[in-house]
């Protein structure tokens, strides 16, 4: 199949119906290609483009094919029949001069090939013409025809017939008047036919229609023979009249019955005593009519709480392996809950870092009762990031990795499986450089309840939108030497340790996890795999008074933290604050 048209303009609704019965929505710059059809509804106007160079318009409802016949140069052009003003001016010209109009047309072609082979006509040409003749009378006495042909036909007109136009024969015709003579009977007035000379030399001039002969006259029918008159019927005979009656004799009067004696007065019945009439039974009460089930109430976010370390895969300070922990009531200390333009994330009050859900910090929503599903808008960076689902007992039931950003529907794979919580954990992408952190904000938009109810979740309020960080902090940066780094009382200390200046033994003294000190070793820890144990790049004991870690940048450490190329010593701490110290900072797997 090829493309043949084009559709320039469509008002209304248009198919493109294929061989295989198939229909195909048309709009403005498709095309059509050969063995489909055009179909159009009623009240549709469509123009193709044939590649004519003009538009061919169908307007109705249509079914028309596509063929090759149809394609540019053999559209009929659509001007073919137009009447030129100019032609009408020379016509009118003529009409008026003097002399022979057949002077003034152009000569007929002759022989089979015909003119020039051009399309072009030099008089009016008419597809077809359709008129009702009246009953007007026409006097054509001392018409002067100035060369014009005038054919009269005898005889009544025909009533509401069409001229037909001839068929073109190779030699134009141009007939002599005739003029018919009627026979014993005055002549009907005759119409006069015009029959114009030809001027096209493609259309020899049209061959005039004999005159119909006159219908003949219809035979007057025979009078019918007056019917006889019907004889009279005789007079009845009259009847005799009947003799009278005799009168009959009158009758003896009857004597006279004897008075009967009076019977003596019976003596009257008591009457009987009125039956009661019996007590109407009650009638039953109605039954009550069933109470409607009351609407479910709609769900709604009972909370949110900031922690500023996430559950990532594995646990963190709201929750670990099993569930939520009793931290997830309530904001961590240095965290709340941020508020940007309907958007939700957590504010790190130590840190001067952005309003959304960073690595190593967690936002978890408490929903007001149990759903299926949720969801939320995420907007921002989700490097790594989870979300993990927690049920009414605060069991985690569920979660995964977040794919992107946008809307994102959170639901369990089990049918029957419900969750009242739900956590979103930023995290980082590790590996190939240098790691790339998450920052995201969640909108909770919609939800689905444990009886499939569906409803959109209302705004939640947070009290507490904006932190004013007053705390003095201060940053310490290890370098490849054996350093000593002192930290300050009232001042936020983090001790920072990069990849680029590993080495030696490091001393950190006056670390105090009450004034939220920070050590940050994750940069130590970024070639650690999935896969990989976490006891094969940190190990941390216990020495006297003092803590230490032991650090295997590429994961091979021994037992007694052999093939450290990293040692920090904390003094004044246990190994437990150290180890939920870093779990706090989103370092998991610790025991």
């Amino acid at each position: 199949m090829s493309d043949i048209a084009v559709v320039m303009e469509l008002a209304g609704d248009a198919w493109a119906r294929g061989e295989d019965g198939s229909l195909r929505i048309l709009q403005v710059g498709d095309t059509l290609s050969t063995g489909e059809v055009l179909v159009t509804a009623a009240g549709t106007r469509i123009s193709l483009d044939f590649g004519g160079g003009e538009q061919v318009v169908f307007t109705g409802e249509q079914n028309i094919p596509m063929t090759e016949s149809m394609a540019a140069g053999t559209v009929p052009a659509p001007v073919e029949n137009i009447v030129q003003d100019q032609s009408i001016d020379d016509l009118l010209a003529a009409l008026e001069g003097e002399g022979d109009l057949l002077d003034d047309l152009e000569a007929p072609a002759a022989g089979a090939e015909g003119g020039d082979g051009g399309d072009g006509h030099g008089f009016v040409r008419l597809d077809r013409i359709s008129e009702e003749v009246g009953d007007q009378e026409f006097n054509f006495e001392g018409t002067e025809t100035d060369g014009f042909e005038v054919q009269f036909a005898a005889g009544e007109l025909p009533e509401e017939e069409e001229p037909v136009v001839e068929e073109p024969v190779e030699e134009p015709i141009v007939e002599e008047p005739v003029v018919e003579e009627p026979e014993e009977e005055e002549p009907a007035e005759e119409e006069p036919v015009f029959v114009a000379p030809p001027t096209d030399p493609a259309i020899p001039a049209p061959v005039p229609e004999p005159a119909p002969e006159p219908e003949p006259e219809p035979e007057p029918e025979p009078e019918p023979e007056p019917e006889p008159e019907p004889e009279p019927e005789p007079e009845p005979e009259p009847e005799p009249e009947p003799e009278p009656e005799p009168e009959p004799e009158p009758e003896p009067e009857p004597e006279p019955e004897p008075e009967p004696e009076p019977e003596p007065e019976p003596e009257p019945e008591p009457e009987p005593e009125p039956e009661p009439e019996p007590e109407p039974e009650p009638e039953p009460e109605p039954e009550p009519e069933p109470e409607p089930e009351p609407e479910p109430e709609p769900i709604g976010i009972a909370n949110m709480t900031a922690h500023t370390s996430g559950q990532g895969e594995s646990s963190g300070n709201y929750a670990n392996n099993n569930g939520l922990t009793s931290a997830a009531i309530a904001n961590h200390q240095s965290a709340v809950v941020s508020y940007v333009d309907g958007y939700y994330g957590v504010d790190h009050k130590s840190q001067t870092d952005s309003m959304g859900i960073d690595t190593n910090e967690a936002l978890l929503v408490h929903l007001s009762g149990p759903v299926s599903s949720v969801t939320f808008e995420i907007n921002g960076q989700v490097a790594g990031s989870y979300w993990h689902a927690f049920n009414a007992d605060g069991g985690r039931v569920g979660g995964g990795p977040l794919s992107g950003i946008g809307e994102q529907t959170f639901a369990l794979e089990g049918e029957g499986e419900y969750f009242k919580y739900i956590a979103f954990d930023g995290g980082q992408l590790t590996g190939g450089g240098q790691p790339l952190g998450a920052d995201f904000l969640i909108k909770p938009l919609s939800y689905v309840d444990m009886g499939g109810n569906s409803g959109n979740f209302e705004p939640f309020v947070v009290q507490e939108t904006e932190v004013e960080i007053e705390t003095e902090t201060a940053t310490y940066n290890a370098t490849t030497d054996d350093d000593t780094f002192d930290g300050e009382d009232g001042v936020v200390d983090t001790f920072v340790w990069t990849l680029s200046d590993v080495g030696g033994v490091d001393q950190v003294n006056n670390f105090n996890l009450s004034e939220e000190d920070a050590l940050d070793i994750q940069d130590l820890l970024s070639n650690k795999g999935n896969d990989d144990s976490i006891e094969d790049y940190i190990q941390i004991t216990q020495s006297g008074d003092d803590t230490t870690i032991f650090i295997s940048t590429t994961g091979e450490l021994g037992e007694s933290g052999a093939g450290a190329d990293q040692t920090i010593v904390v003094a004044d701490t246990t190994t437990q604050e150290i180890i939920d110290h870093l779990i706090d900072q989103g370092i998991s797997g610790l025991e």
